[in-house]
């Protein structure tokens, strides 16, 4: 059994971005955990964004060298906007600090196709599917139904 950790931080104008990713791997089946975060030190002009944190965990298992599978479950909280912006002003949803942030749970479901000769070599293929399980989110804000993820990669 490999498992590994990894802790990282960005700072940047601003903005502290934490993470920390836990997986493992043990034969054909993978699975880990990562929690990263957003987290606003000032304000802009009287106002600042919420902070956001989002956990996931995820199971995957490989049935050949060339497919697997997997499923993912997510959680993310963003924090309401503190204060207003005098300069976004309007009657429309967008405009108004409260309608912003919430709590949501995604459970996701996907696949990925990996090269293994010739020119496919280093090339992947990756689909996900995600369907929110929960959402409470602040104020009006249109729900999500479903999110569609596809990729492609090119490693060499």
């Amino acid at each position: 059994m490999a498992s590994s950790f990894l802790l990282f931080y960005v700072m940047d104008h601003q903005v502290l971005m934490p993470g920390i990713t836990y997986s493992a791997t043990l034969n054909q089946l993978n699975w880990g955990t990562q929690y990263m975060g957003t987290i606003h030190t000032g304000d802009n002009d009287g106002y600042s964004w919420g902070d956001k944190h989002e956990i996931t965990s995820w199971l995957s298992y490989q049935w050949q060298p060339w497919i697997s599978t997997s499923a993912r479950i997510a959680y993310k909280h963003e924090q309401q906007i503190d204060g207003i912006d005098s300069r976004i002003m309007g009657p429309v949803q967008t405009a108004n600090p409260d309608n912003y942030g919430g709590d949501t749970v995604t459970m996701n479901f996907g696949f990925n196709l990996a090269g293994q000769t010739r020119f496919t070599r280093g090339h992947r293929l990756a689909f996900e599917a995600g369907i929110p399980l929960h959402q409470d989110l602040n104020g009006l804000q249109m729900e999500t139904d479903l999110v569609l993820t596809a990729g492609w990669q090119y490693a060499y």
